[in-house]
């Protein structure tokens, strides 16, 4: 089962588990890596219902591990769009609230394992992941202003968290390296054990440092950490985790030289990093090198400028410093080929940017932040992108004369203005572009480009006459320059003159006034006339159909587009939308129920789709490819439409054949070509189409409705087969139910619990189909529906009681007397009256008038009197019990078909159930021995037998004849 809503698998899943809880908790936390964390979770929770301690341990551990991965997945994600200024998708709270789930249950594991050191590193990281996520420690200093301000009664916790992570760090080091105490190679599995619980112990170390800002508490935290990195980073100097210990050190006396304000400090941090750096570039080939590499070099650059700014002379600062910086980033940029564009290396590069600024070196400050500014928006660093450009909006004003400006980089800085929606900012730097512009190449490359977005960034700032004047202003230089459309400048010009017009549209839009409806007309005009190549405007009666398109007159739209000539260069685009707007219109229709106007536009699309099939397949190029491709998913979709299924289906087909794989609909293609065969009676195919849509389109907005619509058809057609096809055919209708409901469980209802019920019930699956009843029942506060559900649920459980050959003798009596009395209540439900009832049946047949306390309920009656021919209570016959009650349900349910009886379908087959039950009641009684009374049993099964065979035809199914003339025969020969 795959379904959450059926509880029974986790019962069985604690029953049968292997007891090993180790080797479960591996295969749970598979799954999790798998993402399949439904079924990880439901492993885990039948762990923790195991008799097993050990079992329900382990099982708790589990869950507290895929919680904490789910909680630092959400801390990166968190992490990730706060550098990047983006909205975070999971907010620090929801983060946060993870963690305090996932710590108990690791905690609890972690004591009292305490040699299971993998639970003792899962619980030190959660602990300073923890900490981290509520102070905001350890995290670049471009975020640090991005950070919540937190509150002093968190600091304690983070500090508690942090001295947790530390102990069983120092645990897991101890015990390691005692291990390893005779090999310290990097083969050694426990030494790196060691050497990563030693490393993370340092670190948090420092982490505890930076949860304050400066004073006593500062001091002594990050005494310590000083003190047990030094001491990590020696030891482990040539590998990974020392140069990062080495860093983190480097870091520790950055902050107190910060902090604090000792000079000793500071120079102790910039000989560390650039110690590290120098020593680190010969293996810079190693990505966890080269990393450690540019964060160490960032760190130098910062340090250097804090050290001149400590000492009050950063204006005087000493050049060679900065040139010896930039030899060294130009060495490091050519050898670390990982890490020579990282955002480290970008913001080591604008610290020094920092330190020429701060030299009165701007030129050259400006140049090396707009290197970072290229590199960065290239590489999608957003971060540093806009710390580049707050720097460069800072520098550029203190450039010594205009002609020192790099044009194409003022225009870059406006463009990532612009990007970042700082519009004013952005349309001054586009105004300094153009200024220092000079040369032709300058105009053509940054001039034309630059007014162009001027006008775009004000139209973006809803200064419409602005935008409209420097837009029109590039177009008339560009009218007057006599150059081609296809040129750049031409490019430039085609795009402002289409914000002239979008400017105009909107004035005359607002004002109502006939001289700015007229400039629109003129501007719209120009465009037309002299940028028939701009996407929005291929041709000026493409442009005008288009407008008609979007302002959605689409009777107008098609009849214009489809009269542009086969000379125009958007012919073929024309073309394409002719159908659409026939969809369109069709589609409006139907929304009005007017079923004869969709109906004459969906002939109109199919029309139009036939003759752009036809005119592309006579024509060769991209384009009508393209127009024969559209053709032939618009007709099968118009077609489909209008309930031309057969010719729907054949396009289709048509359109597969040839364009295999080609969903420019997402899924809509599959949905027709399934809907056609539905309609068609073609039930197996159409579950094949379905597979093959599954498949293909897993995501598709089409695919839950079209699969529900292939689930009621398959219903509907297994109820016609076989016994054995019928299970087969429903089993698979089944598991595509399952599916769905599980898909939709944020709504759940208890109709769709039952139908999966229903279908179960019809695969013979009854254990399952118990538990989709009980689920539904819970789902529905109408007290008949419920006990009908109730009742159906106890049927199934029944059933799988049966069919359970693990459940022999008495356990097997003591089942079916407990769901036997579920049934006698709900027919007898007077307590008192139901010994004297069953008695008086086992004896003699009762009066009418008695009948009164047995209730009318078919099925109830049905199953009862199944269960009492097998087990009865002590005095009482429960066969003759049997027989009387199928006669009685017999009298209210007689499936005569006439308008009158609205329950034909309900009743049929329980009317002939309860036939077969009496039948067979009486030929176990002939068989049971010759005594009279046996013997009189046989005769009475027989007579009811002779009588009912003639009624073969009235029967629900010729399986049902086949079985009553058999028990027929076997009847004649025991009377």
């Amino acid at each position: 089962m795959k379904i959450r809503y059926l509880p029974v698998i986790v019962l069985l899943t604690a029953v049968t588990a292997a007891q090993n809880p180790q080797k479960e908790l591996e295969f749970a936390r598979s799954l999790g890596r798998r993402g399949l964390s439904d079924m990880a979770n439901q492993v885990l929770d039948g762990m923790i219902k195991h008799s097993s301690s050990e079992m329900q341990r382990y099982g708790r551990y589990g869950k507290a591990l895929l919680i904490k991965d789910e909680a630092s997945l959400a801390r990166g994600r968190f992490l990730g769009s706060l550098a990047r200024g983006t909205v975070p998708k999971q907010t620090r709270e929801e983060v946060l609230k993870l963690f305090t789930e996932a710590k108990p249950d690791l905690e609890a594991f972690s004591d009292k394992n305490a040699t299971d050191e993998n639970a003792r590193f899962v619980l030190a990281e959660l602990l300073m992941e923890y900490a981290e996520m509520l102070m905001g420690v350890g995290y670049p200093d471009s975020m640090k202003d991005k950070w919540d301000a937190l509150s002093t009664e968190n600091s304690e916790e983070a500090k508690k968290l942090f001295e947790g992570a530390i102990k069983h760090l120092a645990t897991v080091r101890k015990s390691a390296a005692a291990r390893a105490k005779n090999d310290e190679s990097l083969d050694n599995p426990d030494y790196v054990v060691a050497t990563r619980a030693g490393y993370m112990k340092a670190g948090a170390r420092l982490r505890m440092a930076l949860m304050y800002p400066s004073g006593t508490n500062f001091q002594y935290f990050s005494e310590l950490a000083a003190e047990e990195l030094d001491e990590f980073s020696a030891e482990h100097y040539n590998d990974s985790f020392g140069a990062f210990a080495t860093l983190d050190l480097g870091r520790c006396y950055y902050e107190r030289a910060v902090r604090l304000g000792d000079s000793d400090d500071i120079e102790n941090a910039i000989n560390y990093f650039s110690t590290l750096y120098e020593t680190l570039k010969e293996d810079a080939d190693n990505p966890d090198m080269s990393s450690a590499i540019s964060q160490a070099f960032y760190w130098h650059a910062k340090a250097c400028n804090a050290a001149a700014m400590a000492a009050g002379k950063l204006k005087k600062a000493d050049p060679s410093m900065f040139e010896k910086s930039m030899r060294t980033l130009s060495i490091l940029r050519t050898k670390v080929k990982h890490g020579a564009n990282s955002p480290w290396t970008l913001l080591a590069m604008l610290e020094i940017g920092e330190s020429f600024a701060g030299s009165g070196r701007f030129t050259q400050a400006v140049g090396l932040a707009g290197d970072v500014l290229s590199v960065a928006r290239v590489g999608g660093h957003r971060d540093v992108t806009k710390q580049a450009t707050e720097r460069l909006t800072r520098w550029v004003g203190s450039v010594s004369g205009a002609g020192t400006l790099d044009a194409a980089l003022l225009l870059e800085v406006g463009d990532s203005l612009s990007a970042q929606e700082r519009t004013a900012s952005a349309i001054t730097f586009y105004e300094k572009a153009v200024a220092a512009s000079k040369t032709a190449e300058q105009k053509e490359k940054v001039a034309y480009p630059a007014r162009a977005q001027i006008a775009r960034a004000y139209r973006a700032d809803k200064r419409y006459f602005a935008a409209a004047a420097v837009a029109w202003d590039l177009v008339e230089e560009f009218l007057k320059s006599g150059e081609e459309e296809e040129s750049e400048f031409g490019q430039h010009a085609s795009n402002a003159c289409n914000t002239a017009r979008l400017a105009y549209r909107t004035i005359s839009a607002a004002t109502k006034r006939s001289k700015d409806e007229s400039r629109y007309e003129e501007v719209k005009r120009v465009f037309r006339d002299n940028f028939p190549g701009h996407p929005e405007n291929s041709d000026a009666a493409f442009g005008s159909a288009r407008e008609t398109y979007g302002n959605k007159d689409y009777e107008r739209a098609a009849t214009e587009l489809a009269e542009i000539p086969e000379t125009s260069k958007s012919y073929w685009r024309a073309q394409r939308l002719v159908p659409m707007c026939y969809w369109r219109l069709a589609a409006a229709a139907e929304r009005k129920d007017d079923t004869a106007a969709a109906l004459k536009w969906w002939t109109k699309m199919e029309e139009s789709a036939n003759a752009l099939i036809d005119s592309s397949k006579a024509k060769s190029g991209k384009e009508a490819a393209s127009a024969l491709q559209h053709g032939m998913l618009m007709l099968p979709i118009a077609l489909s439409s209008a309930a031309k299924w057969q010719p729907s289906l054949d396009a289709m087909n048509a359109y597969f054949a040839k364009y295999p794989n080609k969903f420019v609909q997402r899924g809509l293609e599959m949905k027709i070509k399934i809907e056609a065969l539905i309609e068609l009676k073609q039930i197996a195919e159409a579950e094949k189409a379905l597979a093959e849509f599954r498949a293909k389109l897993s995501d598709s907005s089409h695919l839950p409705g079209t699969q529900f619509k292939v689930i009621m058809a398959m219903r509907e057609w297994y109820s016609g087969l076989d016994e054995k096809e019928q299970r087969d055919v429903a089993s698979r209708t089944a598991d595509l139910l399952e599916e769905w409901v599980e898909k939709r469980e944020k709504d759940p209802n208890y109709q769709l619990m039952y139908l999966l019920g229903e279908t179960l019930k019809d695969a013979g699956r009854w254990k399952d189909a118990s538990t989709a009843y009980d689920a539904a029942s819970g789902l529905t506060t109408n007290k008949a529906v419920k006990q009908t559900l109730v009742l159906r649920a106890a049927e199934m459980a029944y059933r799988a009681l049966l069919e359970d050959k693990t459940i022999k003798g008495i356990a097997l009596q003591k089942a079916l007397a407990k769901t036997r009395q579920l049934f006698l209540d709900v027919i007898i439900p007077d307590k008192a009256a139901q010994d004297k009832i069953l008695k008086t049946l086992s004896k003699r047949w009762m009066r009418k008038d008695e009948w009164s306390k047995v209730k009318r309920n078919a099925s109830a009656l049905k199953i009862c009197a199944e269960l009492l021919a097998q087990t009865a209570p002590t005095g009482v016959d429960g066969r003759q019990v049997a027989v009387r009650l199928i006669s009685y349900m017999h009298t209210f349910t007689r499936p005569v078909k006439d308008p009158q009886n609205k329950r034909y379908d309900d009743y049929i087959k329980l009317w002939w159930d309860g036939a077969e039950l009496q039948l067979q009641i009486y030929q176990k009684m002939g068989a049971a021995g010759r005594s009279e009374r046996n013997k009189k049993a046989a005769q009475t099964g027989y007579s009811a037998a002779s009588k009912w065979i003639f009624q073969y035809r009235a029967m629900d199914g010729e399986a049902r004849v086949v079985r009553i003339k058999a028990l027929a025969s076997e009847l004649k020969r025991l009377r």
